[in-house]
């Protein structure tokens, strides 16, 4: 008798969201609001809806009002659920910093 050969499992790309970072007092831990914009169905409006996300930041380099990429994880604890992927833009000091000639 062969042994049962399982079909090998895929795994879809984890879900990776754009957002402002609207919080980070708390350490190791920022808070991302994420703004999106959906037409209503019976008003045919565009409307808007911002999600709060608590995010997981490991060495604290998210700063408030920053743009960050958050990707989706497993459950850190009781609110956290998504980590800090990268940050989109940093403050425009960092930026724009060019040697004086």
């Amino acid at each position: 008798m062969q042994p049962q050969v399982r079909p090998r499992q895929t795994f879809k790309p984890r879900q990776t969201l754009i957002g402002m970072i609207s919080s980070d007092v708390r350490n190791k831990t920022i808070t991302v609001k994420i703004t999106r914009y959906y037409k209503h169905p019976l008003l045919k409006k565009y409307m808007k809806a911002t999600t709060i996300c608590h995010v997981h930041d490991e060495l604290n380099l998210g700063k408030q009002g920053q743009r960050a990429c958050i990707e989706q994880c497993r459950p850190l604890s009781k609110t956290k659920r998504w980590t800090l992927k990268h940050i989109v833009d940093a403050n425009q000091e960092e930026n724009h910093d060019l040697p004086a000639n």
